[in-house]
């Protein structure tokens, strides 16, 4: 008798373990995410000031390609972003030692 409470405690306990190892890995993608995101919209941001600034037709004919390469990267990264959001909700509390990254989608 004594053994199966034991055994019980055990598993759950290992359940809860693993729980809260996916909470740390899904905080850790959430993190490199928005680090990113954060990134790669700086980088649009300041490519979008140089073609303001710039007067030269080729030198805006080349900033411009450049934009719309940092936009793509941009879209992946948001993406990438937003896949992780929609994988929130199938987490588990697991222990309650681990905590949820929480943030605001904008």
């Amino acid at each position: 008798m004594y053994s199966n409470l034991k055994r019980k405690a055990n598993n759950h306990h290992r359940i809860l373990d693993y729980e809260d190892q996916k909470i740390e890995r899904y905080n850790e993608k959430v993190l490199k995410s928005l680090e990113t995101l954060d990134k790669a919209e700086k980088a649009v941001h300041a490519k979008e000031k140089e073609l303001v600034h710039e007067g030269n037709p080729e030198k805006r004919q080349k900033i411009e390609g450049e934009l719309e390469k940092k936009r793509r990267a941009e879209e992946r990264a948001r993406k990438t972003f937003e896949k992780l959001h929609a994988e929130q909700s199938s987490l588990k509390r697991g222990s309650g030692k681990v905590a949820r990254i929480e943030y605001v989608v904008q």
